[in-house]
């Protein structure tokens, strides 16, 4: 999936190996409370897509040339039928620019490809940016969690994806 814009191509495609330094570089500059690197190499081993019961847990990277500049992480519970962002991240010199926006348009997407009817995600009381950008893909708070990240709750959104 390729798009242009006014810092060129950007392509959102499926992990290698090779981008997990880079998503991990991501993911500690933009989380207080980083996933584990390990996460990323299982996600990348399987180019994207790993299968674990009724769940298929999803990564997808964003690339300007050969570098990547962000991701998004989803999981999709086809029992449910119930997706769930569970990471989102762009590197912060290519914040503000359509990226997240791209990333997240696409991830909705594809659980509703994958069965999905809804879709939730958490996000830190405090983002203001990210729950802008929700709030821009018709995403509507539906709930909040007490002390989620530890030091902050969290602010569930949520959406029905008939809507997209």
């Amino acid at each position: 999936m390729k798009g242009a814009g006014e810092w060129g191509t950007v392509e959102i495609r499926r992990p290698t190996p090779a981008d997990v330094d880079r998503v991990f570089e991501i993911e500690q500059q933009s989380f207080a409370r980083p996933w584990d690197r390990e996460a990323f190499e299982l996600l990348a081993a399987c180019r994207g897509d790993y299968n674990w019961d009724v769940v298929t847990y999803y990564l997808r990277v964003a690339v300007e040339g050969a570098e990547v500049i962000g991701y998004v992480a989803w999981r999709v519970d086809r029992q449910s039928r119930e997706g769930q962002v569970d990471n989102i991240a762009v590197s912060a010199e290519w914040r503000r620019k359509g990226i997240g926006t791209r990333l997240l348009r696409l991830a909705l997407r594809l659980m509703k490809e994958d069965s999905a009817m809804s879709c939730v995600l958490q996000v830190r009381e405090s983002n203001r940016a990210a729950q802008a950008l929700y709030r821009k893909m018709g995403m509507t708070p539906v709930g909040r969690v007490p002390e989620y990240y530890g030091d902050e709750d969290a602010l569930v959104y949520g959406i029905d994806l008939d809507s997209i």
